[in-house]
């Protein structure tokens, strides 16, 4: 599991854009023991382009979310479960290509949370690669292992590709 953690979102019904969105994205694994860490968010996109490139029609890669609102008017409506395509960086954020599967996504919110599942047959009927890194994740790594290049979360942290948590100099 992975979470996004943003000071707000737009919503045009089709484009989610997580805006003022935090450098790392959280990760999570039950098996093959609990842990729990955080990689820079451009690295969980790396990770996104590998999952999705190894399946037999990489534009059909998705992803399971569930958007929690954090702004206090908008938690009326409740959590929103969407199907994630296609996530890319635009001026304003992070974006995805957003299918509603159940409750509500407003057009415009305060802070969110979108924990999302990646299918680990992102096609739904292509099996993983032989040589693919092992489906449940490594101790001390993200689910899926990291992506060729990056380390863990532990020491150096990795650069991503992306641009988008970056180390920041002063």
């Amino acid at each position: 599991m992975y979470v996004h953690v943003a000071r707000g979102l737009r919503f045009d019904g089709q484009v989610l854009t997580l805006m003022d969105l935090a450098p790392s994205t959280i990760w999570a694994a039950a098996t093959p023991a609990a842990a729990m860490g955080y990689l820079p968010t451009g690295a969980y996109l790396d990770r996104w382009a590998e999952w999705a490139r190894r399946s037999r029609r990489p534009g059909a890669s998705r992803a399971r979310g569930t958007l929690s609102l954090l702004d206090a008017d908008a938690r009326l409506a409740g959590p929103a479960v969407v199907g994630l395509r296609n996530p890319h960086v635009t001026a304003d954020g992070l974006a995805y290509d957003v299918e509603v599967q159940e409750g509500m996504v407003p057009a415009e919110s305060g802070a969110c949370l979108l924990f999302l599942e990646l299918d680990p047959a992102p096609s739904g009927d292509a099996p993983v690669r032989a040589d693919a890194p092992p489906a449940g994740p490594q101790v001390g790594q993200p689910p899926e292992g990291p992506p060729a290049g990056h380390g863990s979360d532990v020491g150096v942290p990795p650069q991503p590709r992306h641009g988008l948590g970056a180390p920041q100099r002063r």
